[in-house]
């Protein structure tokens, strides 16, 4: 059996190549789309009751100040039935989604055994609220007012400012279920329900040697994993459509990435469980898996509790993240979500319900307090005042939250470590920083954060497996004094190795001709300063000409599947002067910002936004930017602004080394001799141009950058030129310069001149070069560029035994996974060519959608391929199968079946599979072409 299924998935793998090739139309997938079970003559299917799965909460991190709360009790649950132990094709069955879900409880029914879980084995819920942060006083019964924050300059919280967004249209009704879809949640008659939270008291960072110490305790119970956590992030609601927002996502994706590898993480290693006396310890780093986004233009509704699992139920369910019980699925929501208790009572919590029997799902809720319109409670939920440690207000805010909740639901899901009053590890040290060297504490990958301490048994809270904070100390934002001497680390000097690659992360690029604009800032009216700009003048003419800024048009912008690539040209326009007269000037990048916009308000500079503006700052300039001072904390940088009437103007700011006192020698790329044209600044200034020009034009929106690095493609380069000659590596318009080399994808760092230094290798199998008349050209048509569904079609008896049903199992289990599959993905290079030559490409997306099993009548023992197409179109009639005109119909027979093709002879002499079209007339008269492929059961001849 083993071997028949390993040549029915080969031979199936095989027949998706033909999807390239079909004639298609665009259709589209519904967001939350069901995926409906496959037809069977069994009456036993299973859903998710309408009041939701049933919940186990256990704890939630509670704003810095809060009321009291009742807790909310878990909804009742019902399984109609139980799933087929041998089908699992079914966990991609219906669980009931937003369209079909109904407004009632439905009634017990009689056709089919039923069961609910008794009140008696629901344990007893946790409250999901955190103790005043003084043991003495009684939390408040309302929330406390808006801390008053510290004098702040007005400094950009992100480098690209958020635009004001015009105002959306209203969701419709039907893509969010209403409230009364749900009833109201009450409690079973129960001992073991609480119907008010006890009143804690506050554990201390450590108790006095005097006292008792108060430590967390293990329960006898089970760890949510001693394998690997496993971490998924699920973005409910528009984090998408603003460069802050987007931001925001990759951030926390960051984050989730490079936490499992920090020392606050490896205190979690002091934890375990005990298995039939075997005492097993977490003693390995949680992994980030992927993350999915659900709903994404929602913005202020109402969502439910029940509707913040629907979102991982339908994200597992349609293959966008995968079934782990290993897993931790975090739930991040838009603060501008209505939901009880957010920013009063909690700003994180975790819980775990069962998506089927023995199929347990842990989860973690998290809300966005930078997308929240009430300030007057956003802080609650914030980390530190602004500017924090990655200018992003959102995900600086949620990645302390994120680590409790990942903390607590590894050792906490179970309820297997408490303390005395039932605090988990996180809840003990809830805003309990430590010392905080401004806005951060600790390093998560090359990125600051500020994460709350955690709580390590036989210790106290602390920030490392080794290093234990021995008393309290509460530097949170509302007692900061002040911060102390802080210099950030310099922008490393060489290219980082893979597996940095620059990659897309969605948002567009500088698609059409870029134009430069110089903007000299300050007194260059001497000798030397009108050779400096001369000198940056002639390059900043010839660099957009050149081969290395072709280089560039290998990244793009994707609006669905269509590539927009950068432009091959850089057209240089004019040199302007701001201050022309200053020296040694004291500036802020909000000076230079508006001086920007003034000289464009009285039509001194083009308004362009296709342009970008470069400002060449004289040494002797004090430059404050975002807290940090150039020449001794950097020596370049890009950003951008809007203007009053809303266009976006990207530039960048670049100091003269030469004109500093003392010389800024860490922004003089050249130490060992005099520079290739005899003008430190002006040979200086090339290469720092070049490396924030590639920045701007292919990541000012934050499109493309290392997820190791966070860098784009100019600073993913800084201090490699590759070979040089002496002090020099390319030559532009007859003039030699040394330029640093950029970034191209899947490559590395390339030079133009010369070769890369050393160019990494991608780690992928690199086809070699073949001629031209073997290779695989396009020859005009269409290819199938929408999302692509998938119907399995199983012709004859494939139900009778477990042995057919486990046959046909396997393969659907397949074709549910095989277009989330990197072999799916170089399908993904194949395209069609539309008007003005533009290039759509073929969908990175496939999916199951049904599958059937359609018997014979007996004495059927052959069918020519006519026949079978007959009969596909007779299901589409009868309503058994939907028209697709994007689908692909995979029709699966058994081998005692006789099958006979035109022009190719019989299955199995002849061939093995095959594909092919046919169309079929549907009611409004339209004719759709059908996509088929057939294939044969070879264990059954």
């Amino acid at each position: 059996m083993r071997t028949t299924q390993n040549m029915i998935c080969s031979t199936f793998v095989i027949l998706l190549l033909p999807m390239l090739f079909f004639i298609s139309t665009s259709t589209s997938l519904p967001l939350k789309d069901e995926i409906p079970v496959r037809e069977s003559t069994s009456s036993t299917k299973y859903t998710i009751a309408s009041t939701g799965p049933i919940v186990y909460r256990t704890t939630g991190i509670k704003p810095k100040s809060a009321p009291t709360f009742a807790p909310s009790i878990c909804p009742s649950f019902q399984v109609v039935s139980n799933p087929s132990v041998d089908s699992i094709s079914r966990f991609v069955g219906k669980i009931v989604t937003a369209s079909s879900r109904p407004t009632t409880k439905p009634a017990k029914t009689t056709s089919s055994p039923s069961f609910k879980y008794r009140p008696s084995a629901i344990p007893s819920k946790r409250p999901s609220f955190r103790p005043s942060r003084n043991p003495t006083t009684a939390p408040s019964a309302n929330p406390s007012k808006r801390p008053t924050r510290l004098p702040t300059t007005a400094i950009p919280t992100t480098n690209i400012p958020t635009k004001k967004p015009s105002r959306s249209p209203s969701l419709k009704t039907s893509s969010t279920p209403s409230k009364s879809a749900l009833p109201t949640k009450s409690a079973p008659a129960t001992s073991l329900m609480k119907t008010s939270p006890p009143t804690p008291t506050r554990i201390p960072t450590k108790a006095p040697t005097s006292a008792p110490f108060a430590d967390i305790k293990y329960l006898n119970r089970s760890l949510l994993t001693t394998q690997p956590l496993v971490l998924y992030n699920i973005y409910y609601g528009d984090f998408q459509s603003t460069v802050p927002l987007r931001k925001t996502r990759q951030l926390m994706d960051y984050f989730s990435t490079y936490l499992g590898k920090t020392d606050w993480y490896k205190a979690l290693y002091s934890y375990y469980q005990i298995v039939n006396g075997v005492k097993t310890y977490i003693s390995q780093p949680a992994v980030f898996g992927r993350s999915t986004t659900y709903l994404p233009t929602a913005r202020a509704i109402e969502v439910t509790e029940y509707q913040l699992q629907q979102s991982i139920i339908d994200s597992i369910n349609l293959n966008r993240i995968p079934y782990d019980p290993n897993a931790l699925y975090t739930v991040m929501f838009r603060g501008d979500f209505k939901t009880s208790g957010w920013l009063t009572n909690w700003c994180g919590y975790h819980a775990y319900f069962n998506l089927a029997p023995g199929q347990p799902v842990a989860y973690a809720v998290i809300g966005d307090p930078s997308t929240s319109p009430d300030q007057s409670l956003q802080s609650n939920c914030e980390g530190w005042n602004p500017p924090t440690a990655n200018g992003n207000l959102g995900a600086d805010s949620m990645i302390s939250v994120y680590a409790h909740e990942v903390a607590e639901a590894l050792t906490g899901t179970y309820s297997a470590w408490q303390m005395d009053n039932g605090d988990e590890n996180g809840d003990a040290c809830s805003w309990n920083f430590g010392p905080i060297p401004v806005q951060s504490n600790m390093k998560i990958g090359n990125l600051s954060a500020l994460v709350q301490q955690l709580w390590k048994p036989g210790f106290g809270c602390t920030m490392s497996v080794n290093v234990p904070t021995m008393a309290p100390t509460f530097w949170s934002k509302h007692n900061w004094a002040g911060p102390p001497t802080f210099s950030p680390a310099v922008l490393p000097t060489v290219s980082p190795s893979f597996p940095a690659d620059v990659s897309y992360h969605g948002g567009p690029v500088m698609t059409g001709q870029v134009t430069l604009y110089n903007i000299y800032v300050g007194d260059f009216s001497s000798a030397s300063g009108q050779d400096t700009k001369s000198l940056v003048d002639f390059f900043a003419a010839n660099i957009g000409t050149s081969p290395w800024y072709k280089v560039l048009t290998n990244y793009y912008q994707l609006n669905g599947n269509k590539k927009t690539f950068v432009s091959d040209f850089a057209h240089f326009n004019s040199s302007y002067s701001l201050f022309p007269t200053a020296s040694a000037m004291n500036i802020t990048d909000d000076d230079l910002k508006q001086a920007i916009d003034d000289a464009m308000a009285a039509s001194q500079i083009p308004i362009d936004e296709n342009g970008v503006y470069t400002l060449i700052m004289r040494g002797d300039f004090s430059l404050l930017y975002k807290g940090f001072r150039w020449a001794s904390d950097f020596c370049s940088y890009h950003s951008a602004f809007y203007t009053p009437d809303q266009r976006l103007i990207k530039y960048v700011v670049v100091g003269d080394p030469s004109t500093s006192r003392p010389p800024a020698i860490n922004c003089i790329p050249i130490s060992d001799g005099p520079t290739v044209n005899g003008n430190l600044g002006g040979d200086s200034i090339v290469t720092e141009y070049a490396k924030n020009l590639a920045d701007t034009v292919t990541g000012f929106s934050g499109a493309w950058y290392s997820d190791y690095t966070q860098f784009g493609s100019g600073f993913s380069c800084a201090g490699e030129y590759g070979n040089r000659n002496v002090n020099w590596n390319m030559k532009l318009g007859g003039k030699a310069f040394l330029i640093q080399q950029v970034w191209q994808p899947s490559i590395g760092c390339v030079s133009v001149a010369v070769p890369a230094t050393t160019a990494p290798s991608i780690a992928a199998t690199r086809a070699p070069t073949i001629p031209s008349n073997l290779d695989i050209a396009y020859h005009g048509g269409l290819v199938m560029t929408g999302p692509i569904k998938l119907y399995n079609i199983y012709l004859g008896d494939f139900d009778s035994t477990a042995a057919l049903r486990n046959e046909t199992a396997l393969i659907d289990y397949f074709t549910s996974h095989i277009g989330g599959s990197d072999w799916f993905n170089v399908l993904t290079a194949y395209y069609q060519m539309g008007a003005n030559n533009v290039k759509t490409y073929v969908s990175n997306s496939a999916q199951l959608v049904m599958s059937i099993v359609v018997p014979l009548a007996a004495g059927v023992t052959s069918m020519a391929e006519a026949d079978i197409q007959s009969k596909l179109k007779v299901l589409i009639s009868s309503g058994k199968l939907p028209v697709d005109a994007n689908g692909v119909y995979n029709i699966i027979f058994r081998g005692e079946l006789s099958v006979n093709s035109p022009g190719l002879g019989a299955w199995g002499p002849d061939w093995c599979s095959i594909h092919g079209t046919t169309t079929i007339s549907t009611s409004s008269g339209t004719q759709v072409v059908l996509k088929y492929t057939l294939s044969g059961d070879p264990s059954r001849t």
